[in-house]
């Protein structure tokens, strides 16, 4: 009797904590496969635009090392399959087809779609078992597993998670340019993601005081270089982006400030999309001494887990909580 196999149809790979829990739902199920749906991505960060609105797809291999990744879930008997940009002629397309869930775009979910790893397996095999009732049990079923950021509790996991994380590997490229911009830093370093962008409603300046606070909690002083990861340069504001390293400076909490346009050649950015730069920024903070971000990103909480994955110390990673920030987080992943 074939195993069903689940799929992210919908979820893009650069939420790297969904692909993640998606892959232990699909540990937690035993399944035969696992589809991992190509890498979506935008023009632009900036949301003043029409590019930030617009998605295309890439393959999962420009975000992901996926023979690694294949190497990696192997022992365990799981294949792992990848969807083309263009899905005409996948070997999946003659399965029946089940969606565990359709929820709206983050960060609008609704708490109550937030639910333990046993309930979310007793939803699947539902799922199967009406498949299987209406098609035969001889059928494939591929179950899409859609947005699971949102979805899964992953603390009811056990080490589920932690697993399939670290089984998670990234485009060697990335790779490669992640490491030559920490080298171009020269020594150690501490990071931040400075989420102050226009469609967060704030004040760059007003919430510097917060971030320079959990900054010296977390010990950054002007003997070390901050890394900083923001999406100012996206909207062109670059003096805005100075204004911010001229306080953190003045502060005490930085040596210098620097970010990876300052440190790659132009060429080598130039033909990332924009998950990719996402991802490298995030795999240059993965290696920083320390890391401060803002609680309502999903990118700070990432950072944070993927910086604790890497080290084992939860100590060295702190996100702001900035006040008229509530409403976001009470939509933020809870693990």
């Amino acid at each position: 009797m074939p195993r069903p196999t689940p799929v992210q149809s919908t979820c893009p790979p650069v939420h790297q904590p969904s692909v993640a829990q998606a892959f232990t739902l699909a540990d937690a199920l035993g399944v035969d496969a696992i589809i991992v749906p190509p890498a979506q991505h935008r023009r632009s960060f900036n949301h003043s635009t029409t590019d930030s609105s617009v998605y295309y797809n890439a393959s999962a291999s420009t975000l992901l090392d996926m023979p690694a990744i294949r190497d990696a879930w192997a022992p365990l008997g799981i294949r792992v399959l990848e969807e083309g940009v263009h899905a005409e002629d996948q070997e999946w397309r003659g399965c029946v087809a089940a969606h565990l869930h359709n929820p709206p775009a983050p960060p609008y979910v609704p708490p109550g779609l937030q639910t333990g790893l046993g309930n979310l397996i007793a939803r699947v095999r539902s799922l199967i078992g009406d498949a299987w009732r209406s098609h035969g049990t001889q059928a494939c079923v591929v179950v899409h597993a859609g947005e699971l950021l949102f979805a899964l509790r992953t603390q009811t996991s056990a080490n589920l998670t932690a697993a399939a994380a670290g089984r998670l590997a990234f485009a060697p490229g990335i790779e490669a340019l992640a490491l030559e911009v920490a080298d171009g830093i020269g020594g150690p370093y501490n990071g931040a993601h400075l989420r102050v962008e226009k469609d967060m409603g704030l004040n760059p300046m007003d919430v510097m005081p917060n971030y320079v606070a959990a900054m010296q909690l977390q010990a950054f002083n002007a003997s070390m270089p901050v890394y900083v990861a923001s999406g100012l340069l996206t909207y062109n504001d670059t003096q805005g982006l100075q204004s911010l390293s001229k306080y953190m400076l003045s502060s005490g909490v930085a040596s210098r400030v620097v970010v990876k346009e300052q440190l790659l050649p132009p060429a080598d950015l130039e033909g990332l999309h924009s998950e990719q730069r996402a991802l490298l920024d995030l795999l240059v903070l993965a290696r920083a001494q320390r890391f401060v971000g803002h609680r309502v990103s999903t990118f700070s909480h990432y950072t944070t887990q993927y910086q604790l994955l890497r080290n084992g110390d939860s100590s060295r990673a702190a996100l702001l909580n900035h006040p008229g920030t509530d409403f976001w987080h009470e939509f933020m992943v809870r693990s």
